[in-house]
């Protein structure tokens, strides 16, 4: 079981040894005195985060139910550390497994997010973003896993390798309708979420973008109202001049959803008027930070943020001439994500 160059090998020496756990007491015991329990589990999640091939090997023989027996609060925590780790190995991958064999995994996962331990803990969240990564349905049942009031606290953690893949689950459940992106609202993740962009490092920052992103694109208008509410402008307008261009887009399409309730606020007379959402971004230095944008060599993010300033401050601001859209023709959309 230690050939970590053969999972084959690995798999049929588990099956092997399956065979031998279930035949005599006296046999069982010579397996348990040699401690190859834990090493089954050791090389069945070595084996599933070998390839998506080999990890449906392991699902497709059964392997998923044992391993969720030994995660209980008997358990010793060095075979909590490798089982979760190996649970994590089996959500792992592209394409995905099939979420009717690792959907039962959910309420274990749900258990593991309240543990002390820092590695359960980020092998748990890894495993919990793998499984909400994908459709409404899939995140429809993480959110019924109960998992979004503990991811509060998550989002608190000072460990980064916690924090990342929590936020990821965050970022993936506000991909789904209106009444998923609820449930977060619901947990009060959001002010958590301002809050770390206001102090976390880069590669947390990079989560919240994604995260908040994705709110005001599936969002309903009084969600994004929400997200404003909570301080969303000022750290994502901040964010936009950072140097990597998937991030500048999803803050432009975040900022681009924000001034679209602005508009529609003003339409209905709310605001008597006034742009309140493009006076909000103008105080924290967002239009000045999309005009600068025009320096980028990124064609897609200066014609975005062109596009934005043209829109919403036409009428009050004479556009820079670097942005330029091809006569009349208007840019298409940045896709990606929930983009």
């Amino acid at each position: 079981m230690m050939r970590e160059d053969f999972p084959q090998l690995q798999f049929e020496a588990v099956w092997a040894l399956g065979n031998i756990v279930s035949g005599t007491s006296e046999s069982t015991k010579v397996v348990i005195i040699m401690a190859l329990f834990k090493q089954a589990i050791w090389a069945l999640g070595n084996v599933a985060g070998d390839s998506p091939e080999c990890r449906d090997m392991v699902l497709n023989n059964g392997a998923l139910t044992p391993l969720l027996a030994q995660l209980n609060e008997d358990a010793k925590l060095s075979m909590l550390r490798d089982a979760t780790w190996a649970l994590s190995n089996f959500c792992r991958g592209k394409p995905q497994p099939p979420f009717e064999q690792t959907k039962p995994a959910l309420p274990a996962l749900e258990l593991l997010i309240h543990s002390n331990d820092e590695k359960v803990l980020i092998d748990a969240c890894w495993a919990l973003s793998y499984l909400s990564d994908d459709t409404n349905d899939k995140i429809q049942a993480v959110i019924e896993a109960g998992v979004c009031r503990h991811l509060v606290e998550l989002l608190l953690h000072p460990s980064a390798s916690v924090l990342i893949p929590a936020l990821g689950t965050v970022a993936n459940i506000v991909t789904g309708d209106d009444v998923q992106t609820q449930a977060v609202i619901a947990a009060d993740i959001i002010g958590p979420l301002v809050h770390l962009l206001q102090t976390a490092e880069f590669d947390i920052k990079k989560e919240f973008a994604w995260a908040i992103s994705n709110a005001t694109s599936g969002g309903s208008s009084e969600q994004i109202k929400y997200l404003v509410r909570k301080g969303c402008i000022v750290p994502l307008c901040g964010l936009l001049a950072c140097h990597d261009p998937r991030i500048v887009m999803f803050c432009l399409k975040g900022i681009e959803n924000i001034l679209k309730v602005g508009e529609q606020e003003k339409n209905v007379n709310t605001t008597g008027g006034v742009k309140l959402y493009a006076q909000l971004i103008d105080d924290a230095e967002g239009r000045d930070m999309m005009e600068n944008l025009n320096s980028r060599e990124n064609t897609e993010i200066y014609e975005k943020a062109g596009k934005i300033i043209k829109t919403y401050w036409l009428e009050e601001y004479e556009l820079p001439a670097a942005f330029s859209f091809g006569g009349n023709q208007m840019p298409v959309p940045f896709v990606g994500s929930k983009l």
